[in-house]
Order: structure tokens, then C-alpha cells, then sequence
């Protein structure tokens, strides 16, 4: 058992009040630096979304900006390919309020269902991607987290959720983002452009093809992106069209620069649907 697991406190039981007018229904995951909770809202008379600080991390500064300039994009964002966000409570703990998405993950989908993406479904899903970064990027923001935990599925469309690492384009440090998922740059440190959020996308539509983690074993003393070259087993490149698996290889390129655009991949994938 971790030691340190043990001694964090406990989620709150469905039944507890979360904040004054949200019960818990169940929590969902727990993550650095937050929970999340699906909770009952009063006023909406429907289920929601909460996620919050920790409960050993609550009067961390760094959690609330964080989860507060999410709330401020989210808030004032309209894309069908987000999250949609109702209110974010300031007191007396913070939590911002989302929709309910009744999907399931990407991960879900093809790791534990066993779901084998088509050409086609990949494409539509690649293009919702694009759809929804195309939009970050013209409000001059980089996700910076793409995983297919963070892609869900529901009744043919994609939504893009956490928005807790996004950022202006600009000079960030080592290792920002999720470690097995982070592009080259990421990893690296240093300069980082929307071609972060290319890189993404191809890590997405690999595991979706693969269902391999893009770099399983990468830890933050030895990031496995920074000199390791990610491409399509041969296998998979013979199962999908070339121009497909041409593109999701492009998308990989270690170096920021040799990837597409948005556009060109977003070109690509629309032959498909």
C-alpha cells in the first residue's frame, strides 16, 4: 500500500454535501490537484458535474487559480466539441459546476469495452478534436492535456473535457501535462506552440488504433519522448488507409515544426467521414 494514500482523506460519500445547494451522487476520480464529483444540484433539479480542490489541498493557491482560469474559459466558451460549464462557487470551498456527459471516455472505450475504432469513427472523432482546438487556438489557448481519458464519447459526438492545464502559447516548464502523454517540447521544457496540440491529437488517434499508451514507461527523470521516435506498428498502417496513418505518423514528428497544421490534418480526416 502507499504510504501517502493512506494517510490522504477520504472522498466524500454519496449523500454528503459537497457545497451548500450540490449533493454527491458518487465521485468519480481523484486526480493532482483535484476531485471530481458527479453531484444532484438543487437549483437545476438535475445531476452535474463538480470538481474541486482536494481535500488537503483546498486552501492551495496554486489549485484555485488553476481551477478558477478553467471556470473562466469554460465559462466563456460556446463549442459543441467542449465541456460546457454552468457557474463556478467561490465559497466556502471552490468547485466548478459543468453538464453531466452521459458518454463514456475514449480510454473506457478502447481499453475496457474492447471498442475497435473504424477508419471512419476514428476521423469523425479526429475532426471533433480539431473542431474544438481549432476554436482554443483562435482564443490563443494550447489544451496541452489531450489523453483519451480526457475525449468523450457520446451519441456520435466527441467532447474535449479539462481545460485545467490550458494556457497561452509561450515559455512553460519541464514536464507540464500528463507524463506519458506529453509531446517532445512538453517534456523538454521551453517554447511551446498550438504544434504541442498536434502531437496531441496524433497520441490520441495512436492509442485509439493501437490501445497502447503512446510512452508507458516515461517518468519525469527520463522523459522517453525527448529521444524516442513514436510511429504506427506496421500492422496498424497496413489495417487503415495511407493517407490516414500518414497523417496520425505526421502528427507524431518529434520536432514542432516538421507537423502539420490543424487545417492539413483536419483536410485529411474529412475524406474519411
Amino acid at each position: 500500500m502507499n504510504p501517502r494514500a493512506a494517510t490522504e482523506p477520504a472522498p466524500l460519500n454519496a449523500g454528503s454535501q459537497l457545497i451548500p445547494g450540490f449533493r454527491v451522487r458518487r465521485h468519480l476520480r481523484r486526480a493532482t490537484p483535484f476531485d471530481v464529483y458527479e453531484v444532484i444540484s438543487q437549483e437545476r433539479r438535475c445531476s452535474c458535474i463538480a470538481k474541486m480542490p482536494r481535500p488537503e489541498l483546498i486552501h492551495s493557491e496554486r489549485a484555485r487559480k488553476m481551477l478558477r482560469a478553467e471556470a473562466d474559459h469554460l465559462l466563456s466558451f460556446s463549442h459543441p466539441h467542449l465541456v460546457r460549464a454552468y457557474e463556478f462557487v467561490d465559497e466556502p470551498q471552490p468547485a466548478l459546476i459543468m453538464e453531466t456527459l452521459t458518454g463514456q471516455t475514449l480510454k473506457h472505450l478502447i481499453h475496457e469495452s474492447g471498442h475497435a475504432l473504424t477508419a471512419q469513427e476514428l476521423a469523425i472523432m479526429g475532426t471533433h478534436l480539431t473542431s474544438a482546438l481549432g476554436y482554443l487556438h483562435d482564443k490563443r489557448l494550447v489544451h496541452l492535456d489531450l489523453k483519451p481519458s480526457n475525449v468523450v464519447c457520446e451519441a456520435g459526438k466527441v467532447k474535449l473535457i479539462d481545460l485545467s492545464l490550458a494556457r497561452e502559447p509561450g515559455t512553460v516548464h519541464r514536464g507540464i501535462g500528463t507524463r506519458t502523454y506529453l509531446s517532445p517540447e512538453q517534456a523538454a521544457g521551453g517554447e511551446l506552440t498550438t504544434a504541442a496540440d498536434i502531437w496531441g491529437i496524433g497520441a490520441v488517434m495512436y492509442e485509439a488504433v493501437t490501445r497502447a499508451t503512446p510512452f508507458p514507461d516515461s517518468t519525469p527523470q527520463a522523459y522517453q519522448q525527448v529521444s524516442t521516435r513514436l510511429r504506427l506498428p506496421k500492422s496498424c498502417r497496413v489495417e487503415l488507409p495511407s493517407d490516414l496513418a500518414s497523417t496520425i505518423n505526421d502528427c507524431l514528428e518529434p520536432t514542432a515544426a516538421d507537423r502539420p497544421s490543424l487545417i492539413e490534418v483536419e483536410s485529411v480526416l474529412e475524406r474519411f467521414i
